[in-house]
């Protein structure tokens, strides 16, 4: 830098320097002096008594929370475990139809609940009984999928469980008898029938 240079700022800091003492010293003659208090005073300045810091814990975050945000938690726990649950279901839905017998499988249409009463002929009988059987296995599955959700869950869910699976076993031996009566009937069908002469 030149010296001209120098000089404009040491002489602007100069100006500046003085010019904030001046106004320092104003600003405390404006101000008014204390009396002096003829009571005996004590040496120490009062002041308020400092307060603790606060330190927050878990259980302070959870009672800020409101209602709205308690349910918007449990929604979305719930949409997480339906999400689950149907991905879940998916794969074993895949599953299954990977498998060789899903592919020998055509959609069979299901005959009526009367219609799985009383067969007319061995052909009938014999539909009416594959289709008892996949239906039995079917709720065999359910089944089991109602005692590993039990297991996996507790409290309230679980009991839903265990009830569904007991309800489902109840109906799988419905389901068991009436297949036995298919046997019997086309056991009966198969008979060969006497001739009139």
């Amino acid at each position: 830098m030149d010296n001209i240079t120098r000089r404009t700022i040491c002489g602007s800091l100069l100006v500046l320097g003085f010019g904030l003492a001046g106004k320092a010293t104003m600003a405390q003659g404006a101000m008014p002096r204390p009396t002096p208090v003829s009571e005996k005073t004590s040496d120490t300045p009062k002041t308020a008594p400092a307060k603790p810091k606060k330190v927050w814990t878990e259980d302070d975050v959870t009672t800020l929370r409101t209602p709205a945000d308690q349910y918007a938690e449990q929604k979305a726990a719930q949409e997480e475990a339906a999400a689950k649950a149907k991905a879940a279901a998916d794969a074993d839905a895949a599953t299954r139809n990977a498998t060789p017998q899903a592919a020998k499988r055509q959609p069979v249409k299901p005959p009526s609940h009367k219609a799985l009463v009383d067969p007319k002929n061995v052909e009938e009988a014999d539909g009416m009984i594959a289709w008892e059987n996949r239906d039995a296995d079917a709720q065999s599955d359910y089944i089991r999928q109602m005692q590993e959700k039990a297991s996996a869950s507790s409290g309230a869910e679980r009991e839903h469980y265990l009830a569904e699976k007991a309800r489902m076993e109840h109906v799988m031996a419905q389901t068991q008898q009436e297949l036995k009566t298919l046997k019997t009937q086309k056991a009966e069908l198969e008979k060969p029938k006497p001739q009139n002469q």
